[in-house]
């Protein structure tokens, strides 16, 4: 049924039954360290494991993984 034709993409509907169901497996690590009382540095580590082989384009019979890593900071704002 896939063909590179989109010209009426997004316009068939199909039955919520007929999706392809993909279980993950996701495991995170957040952390916070307070450098005052209005600024913080904020890490975050998660990660997905698929069950198939499908997320990336080579195939090569294993399950899938990736990692997302963030980096950020807080300000607070108010002067309480």
């Amino acid at each position: 049924m896939w063909q590179n034709d989109f010209k009426n993409a997004g316009e068939v509907k199909h039955d919520l039954a007929d999706n392809v169901v993909e279980r993950t497996f996701v495991l995170g690590l957040i952390t916070n360290y307070k450098i005052s009382k209005q600024v913080a540095i904020d890490f975050s580590a998660t990660s997905r494991i698929g069950g198939n082989d499908k997320w990336d384009a080579k195939l090569n019979n294993k399950t899938d993984m990736f990692i997302f890593y963030s980096l950020g900071t807080t300000i607070n704002l108010s002067k309480n």
